[in-house]
């Protein structure tokens, strides 16, 4: 911190930059030492050492940052895959001490319809993954989840946003501090194909017949077979 003049009484003010408390800000305590020294006829004395404990932001206060997925029903934590367009959007707000350039990490942790892991990493803390002018104006940005990805989760599985920030230039993720996770559960259309060609019929029925797997009358769908009655109506299939 730059020097200044002393006064004859009375006492000298420094302001420690936001910068500076911001860089001592992390996931857990830290101890940060504060010193000064008094320079007066060519001699210098050193004063005692203060010792100050910066604690984190509370998970409460991180919470005020808005972290979500925009088509995404806020009420029930709900994601319906089958009312969304192409893509969806997230949104995530702004924060205390937020900082143009400081890196960022925003990851979707998902699952297949087979319980595997299903992740998407949509900032990495490298090059534009970063806090920029606009954020800090429009306070929010907007990053797009494309349908490739999402068309990968199962029907009842939990998505959840994990969202991270630095509060210095440091692009090591250690060092970035962990917002609390958002969680959805993702709705979609269960995945039931069945050609009906060869066998099995996987839970089809028939009302007034059975499937077949060979040509009665020509009548073919895909490869569903159908045979008509004695009184020319086609059959109707039905799953519950």
């Amino acid at each position: 911190i730059p020097a200044k003049n002393g006064v004859a009484t009375g006492k000298v003010t420094f302001d420690i930059t936001k910068a500076a408390i911001a860089a001592n800000v992390g996931n857990a305590n830290k101890t940060v030492t504060l010193d000064y020294e008094v320079a007066r006829n060519g001699k210098v004395i050193s004063s005692k050492v203060l010792t100050v404990t910066v604690t984190p932001i509370p998970q409460a206060e991180l919470a005020k940052t808005e972290l979500r997925i925009i088509e995404a029903n806020e009420a029930t934590r709900v994601l319906d895959l089958d009312t969304v367009g192409v893509n969806i959007t997230g949104l995530i707000g702004v924060w205390p001490f937020i900082t143009a350039s400081y890196p960022v990490w925003l990851r979707l942790l998902g699952k297949t319809d087979k319980g595997v892991d299903h992740s998407l990493t949509v900032y990495n803390g490298a090059g534009s993954a970063a806090v920029n002018p606009t954020w800090i104006a429009q306070r929010r940005i907007q990053p797009a989840i494309f349908r490739n990805y999402l068309n990968g989760l199962g029907d009842s599985t939990k998505l959840q946003m994990e969202f991270k920030a630095a509060f210095s230039p440091s692009k090591a993720e250690a060092d970035a501090i962990r917002f609390p996770v958002v969680e959805y559960i993702v709705a979609t259309k269960v995945n039931d194909l069945t050609t009906f060609e060869h066998g099995p019929n996987t839970g089809w029925y028939v009302v007034g017949g059975s499937l077949r797997d060979k040509v009665i009358d020509g009548n073919r769908c895909g490869g569903l077979l159908f045979d008509t009655n004695s009184n020319g109506h086609y059959k109707v299939i039905y799953k519950t």
